[in-house]
């Protein structure tokens, strides 16, 4: 057998023989005809060049997938795994049973179509298809799978332009329970999110230099930030509070408490349950605990604290949640220090340029913004052009012996005759000078 391998008959069925990575496949074309096995052979060795040749794929499942994604998210140390893994429960649910090239693109669709049934929201179908698919596309990089499927894209219309209010907050803060009173305060203050506030620990906090400190490694974007919060008397207040109320629970029971907010000692794992009791008995269900977020935004802007804004000290990076925050530099504007909004610029020799020299340079060779002819860019090369076209149409419709013509239009007028004549090289007599030197003798 040669590298480019071969087809052979089996019976009445066509087969493929070829060799990938020293291993040798066989395989049925299924058809008795042998163009078609011949087809399927240029496809492998297509496969093999171009290194998506995966041999094991009709054996590979969804748990298969399943464990790849698991694996890549343990090693990577992923935040988000415990959300990953809710959503493949649901795709495990519908998918299960299946091999991996049983999963196409009709059946995705009637997956989404099946959960849209069941009342999941349109953002939590796209976090388990993201999932499936990120699963796909490891089978994929580790040669297991040859291709994946299409999969639907769903439109999410999730922005909320909600914002609490300050009564809305302190409704809240009397409805929610004890341990969480201070967790809800201090998110309405600083606008934290839920992870960042319970993750908080003592050490971060600095008394001395009056700054929290949120470690790189738990905010969303990576990055540590500061907070001062000796400038804002309320946050200063609640964490003093909170650090008494620490001490007394270190005393109760004889250890040391790490976590800023805890129950009894305890770090809070989860609020959920609280929360929607909370605003429920409030009367303003329909807050999440992300919208204290644009609360605390709105509050500082408004003179209620420092300005954070986009600042380094809310980690602002969720532009979907925060309302826009513009550029507050002044315009420059004419007869102050600034140039006057669309006034020439002033190159690096200090002389302005000339806008309508830039446009003349800009549009060299062309005319109405379309390149013409060479050398009939300017007003008296398009005369020209219109005068040729114009003799033309009279030589082809007889009118040449007519001006006009005998059946050209009465409103027809020719203005040839108002174009200068091109300039033409003066003529140079024979054996006269020429610019390339004497005519050779």
């Amino acid at each position: 057998m040669s590298d480019g391998g071969r087809v052979y008959r089996r019976g009445r069925t066509w087969w493929v023989d070829f060799s990938a990575r020293g291993r040798r496949y066989r395989e049925s074309s299924g058809s008795t005809k042998k163009t078609v096995a011949k087809a399927l052979l240029k496809k492998r060795l297509g496969e093999i060049g171009n290194g998506t040749h995966a041999p094991d794929a009709e054996t590979v499942t969804f748990e298969d997938l399943a464990e790849l994604i698991e694996t890549d998210y343990r090693v990577q140390g992923n935040r988000s795994t415990n959300r990953m893994l809710a959503a493949m429960e649901h795709v495990r649910g519908y998918f299960g049973q299946d091999r991996a090239l049983d999963i196409t693109a009709a059946r995705l669709a009637a997956y989404v179509s099946a959960r849209q049934e069941e009342g999941a929201a349109a953002s939590t179908i796209q976090k388990e298809l993201a999932a499936l698919k990120r699963a796909f596309n490891l089978a994929i990089r580790h040669g297991i799978l040859p291709r994946r499927p299409a999969f639907p894209k769903i439109r999410i219309d999730n922005v909320r332009e909600v914002c609490p209010t300050a009564s809305d907050v302190a409704a809240i803060v009397s409805e929610i329970t004890e341990p969480l009173k201070p967790v809800v305060r201090f998110a309405a203050l600083t606008g934290w999110r839920k992870g960042e506030i319970l993750g908080l620990r003592w050490r971060d906090v600095d008394f001395e230099s009056e700054t929290i400190r949120l470690e790189g490694g738990r905010s969303k974007n990576r990055e540590a930030r500061t907070f001062p919060f000796g400038t804002y008397p309320p946050l200063a207040e609640l964490l003093r509070e909170q650090r008494a109320h620490t001490d007394r629970v270190e005393r109760e029971r004889g250890r040391i408490v790490g976590h800023v907010f805890h129950r009894d000692g305890d770090a809070i794992r989860s609020m959920r349950t609280a929360w929607a009791g909370a605003t429920d008995r409030a009367g303003v269900a329909d807050y999440n605990f992300h919208d204290l977020r644009r609360h605390a935004v709105v509050k500082h802007g408004a003179g209620g604290g420092p300005a954070i804004g986009r600042d380094p000290t809310l980690g602002a990076q969720n532009r979907v949640s925060l309302p826009p925050i513009r550029d507050r530099r002044p315009r420059r504007h004419a007869g102050g220090s600034g140039e006057a909004r669309g006034a020439p610029r002033v190159g690096a020799e200090g002389a302005r340029r000339d806008p309508a020299r830039s446009e003349s340079r800009h549009n060299h060779g062309t005319i109405g913004g379309h390149r013409g002819v060479k050398g009939e860019g300017t007003e008296r090369g398009a005369m020209r052009r219109i005068a040729r076209n114009r003799a033309g149409y009279r030589k082809c419709r007889g009118w040449e012996s007519n001006p006009h013509g005998a059946g050209a239009p009465s409103d027809f007028k020719s203005d040839a005759s108002a174009i200068p004549p091109p300039r033409r090289r003066p003529s140079v007599a024979p054996g006269g000078p020429s610019r390339h030197g004497p005519a050779p003798r």
